[in-house]
């Protein structure tokens, strides 16, 4: 049984249990390491990190700056040694290791085996002496589902953030073709317009952002963020073609009924109109 099978093969809540192991247990050489939450630099141009955070959504669309960081929040690892791509591998050890979960001393192996069904352990039994398996391909089969058959052969995890050692599940999808995934690497991401240097009044999903709606649009597109600065005068222009034929409409007739209100009172005496 090849390693992609037996990870396949695993129950919903043996991947949760695989990927939970990992997280917290993953170490690099001398016990070093551990998981990290990082916005990787150069990921934002036109303000900082602390300007992204105060942004206000003018729109509505639940979309502000503390949204905008967080999304940008890469998960990974230090201590791990990445490939020639820049992905990271884990490389636990199960065969040999006894089933043990409550254990404090109990090796990543055993605890691996803890959570696994007796039909994933004998499957275990048949794999090398030790697995090599890229961290992100982990998040993704807990919180997406099977990997591609023809994994790397092909198809490949996408990193919407363009950074291969992260894996954030929310950060990964299924690229059909590699060069889909590649090509991230060079985008500008998202990009928004920000008026009175705190407002963000347009959202533009970068070319990437597939979906049928702005919100799927949105989650979709790489994880970079560029902020555009518009002026006073370009926000009223904005605000006024945003309102439409309706709202003008509406607006002229309130601006009849005042000048009415406001003129004189013509009252008919008579047969004749007096002011």
């Amino acid at each position: 049984m090849s390693t992609l099978d037996f990870l396949n093969s695993l129950g919903a809540g043996e991947r949760l249990h695989f990927y939970q192991v990992m997280r917290s247990h993953v170490k690099g050489k001398g016990g070093k390491g551990g998981e990290i939450s990082i916005v990787q630099p150069g990921t934002v141009s036109g303000v900082t990190l602390e300007e992204l955070g105060l942004l206000q959504d003018a729109r509505g669309a639940g979309r502000d700056g503390q949204f905008w960081l967080n999304r940008l929040r890469c998960h990974s690892f230090t201590g791990l040694t990445a490939d020639r791509l820049g992905h990271l591998r884990w490389q636990p050890r199960l065969v040999g290791c006894r089933v043990d979960l409550a254990s404090s001393e109990a090796s990543v192996g055993s605890m691996l085996l803890g959570g696994l069904s007796n039909e994933s352990r004998k499957n275990a039994s048949m794999l090398p002496d030790q697995l090599k398996i890229f961290t992100h391909h982990i998040a993704y089969l807990a919180h997406h589902g099977d990997l591609p058959g023809n994994l790397g052969k092909g198809s490949s995890i996408d990193h919407v953030c363009g950074q291969k050692a992260c894996h954030r599940p929310e950060h990964l999808g299924v690229a059909v073709r590699h060069r889909d995934n590649t090509a991230r690497i060079n985008c500008d991401g998202v990009n928004l317009l920000v008026a009175a240097r705190a407002l963000i009044v347009q959202e533009f999903p970068c070319q990437h952002g597939n979906g049928d709606n702005m919100d799927e649009r949105i989650l979709n597109s790489c994880c970079k963020i560029r902020v555009l600065h518009m002026d006073a005068f370009a926000f009223q222009l904005v605000s006024q073609a945003e309102a439409g034929p309706a709202t003008k409409k509406r607006k002229r007739a309130e601006a009849s009924q005042n000048m009415l209100a406001s003129s004189s009172t013509v009252v008919k005496r008579d047969g004749k109109y007096d002011p």
